[in-house]
């Protein structure tokens, strides 16, 4: 399963017990949504899908939550404890492998033609994502260019950095970082950094 492919179709049982199937979006937007109980509110950023589905939900936005943990009573008291208003399906390990997602929490956006339109969706540009499916990119507003300060470069998930780091003031901290950009949007950007000690 990857960017572009078919989504496959899916059947689980929801945590209110009733049947949740990617066919019941027909024509919708789907945010194939992976977590745990110990992912932590907070790390989903549940804050920010609850936004996007509040702005986009009656244009064609769904959330289906899938919880891959066995325990489906505390995913149930989890959901309900943080708002959870959207579908959630428990016990979702199988559909997790299905999907061939190893880590969470991570989502997926599923367009209307059940195609994946992306495989890792970064919550700060969940609502820019979603806007583009459910109305398509001529329809998006342009872009406010950011405040500049010295420079600021294009940025593009995928990009490469060779970024030179000091803090100010501390010469002996100088050192050479290496970014990959995992994610890109208005808001930020999510990056994998390296440097003499490691991945972080």
């Amino acid at each position: 399963v990857a960017l572009g492919e078919a989504a496959p179709a899916f059947r689980g049982a929801g945590l209110d017990r009733r049947a949740v199937s990617l066919a019941d979006f027909a024509g919708r937007s789907v945010l194939l949504h992976f977590w745990s109980t110990e992912s932590g509110a907070r790390a989903m950023r549940l804050d920010l899908l609850k936004a996007a589905r509040d702005a986009f939900h009656n244009e064609g936005f769904e959330i289906v939550g899938v919880c891959v943990d066995a325990d489906a009573r505390a995913a149930a008291a989890f959901a309900e404890e943080n708002g959870m208003t959207w579908p959630v399906i428990g016990s979702g390990a199988a559909l997790a492998a299905q999907y061939r997602v190893r880590e969470h929490p991570r989502a997926l956006l599923i367009g209307p033609d059940r195609v994946i339109r992306n495989d890792w969706v970064q919550p700060f540009a969940l609502a820019g994502e979603v806007a583009a499916a459910v109305r398509g990119p001529a329809d998006l507003a342009p872009a406010t260019p950011a405040a500049t300060r010295d420079f600021v470069p294009s940025v593009a998930r995928g990009n490469w950095w060779l970024v030179h780091h000091r803090r100010a003031g501390e010469r002996s901290t100088e050192e050479l970082l290496l970014w990959f950009v995992t994610a890109a949007g208005p808001d930020g950007l999510e990056v994998a950094v390296t440097s003499s000690s490691g991945w972080s």
